[in-house]
């Protein structure tokens, strides 16, 4: 008889405690705060890219409630991983390490040089191999210097990469510099870049190597 006693204790106890927790969660999902004063903050994460912004939530009182990412509920470790190995490219790109640059390429790279960029006659260029000689070579070989300035790295949907930039350069052949906006857009899976596009102000490039 102490045994179902006790028992039916415990099952009370739980009974009681699952209630609240359920009053307690309901109260949570009901609560609510004005949406309208919610704001937009940015957020620094990584190598110190800005990657996402997120929706800041205050009470009617001004009191900080909480914050999620304006994109979703939840951070995309792979989006991380795929910004450190496109930061990780470039600076290898600033010291010259090529072979590092190359590392980061799947086997099957599909690499697009923007149309009306001299380098484009050779599209799509397919592996590092191809890279390497028909982009990264040829830029050593005419330049005299190539630089890649103000790089800035966005998420974006579809382990995909923004990167804005500007390039600062000098040819050889003419002495003509150049500095001019451009962007890439690149694509991985797992950890390697399966696709590169380049976006730059062509005209500025046909100008210099004109003349």
């Amino acid at each position: 008889m102490k045994t179902i006693k006790t028992y039916f204790v415990i099952l009370f106890f739980f009974a009681f405690t699952g209630n609240a927790i359920s009053q307690d969660n309901e109260k949570t999902i009901n609560s609510s705060f004005d949406y309208k004063i919610a704001n937009i903050s940015n957020y620094v994460y990584g190598q110190g890219y800005k990657v996402t912004k997120h929706r800041i939530f205050r009470d009617s009182d001004k009191n900080y409630l909480f914050d999620i990412p304006a994109k979703s509920t939840s951070v995309n470790f792979e989006t991380r991983a795929n910004l450190s190995v496109i930061d990780g490219a470039y600076k290898a790109f600033a010291v010259g390490d090529i072979p590092a640059v190359l590392a980061v390429m799947d086997a099957n790279i599909i690499w697009n040089e923007a149309e009306g960029n001299p380098y484009a006659d050779g599209n799509p260029y397919i592996g590092p191999d191809a890279v390497l000689n028909g982009v990264f070579a040829r830029i050593g070989a005419d330049h005299e210097y190539f630089n890649l300035l103000d790089i800035k790295l966005h998420e974006m949907s579809g382990d995909q990469i923004l990167a804005t930039l500007r390039y600062k350069a000098k040819l050889k052949k003419n002495g003509a510099e150049y500095n001019t906006q451009a962007a890439h857009l690149w694509t991985l899976k797992d950890g390697k870049v399966t696709n590169f596009q380049q976006y730059v102000d062509t005209k500025q490039l046909a100008d210099a190597f004109g003349k």
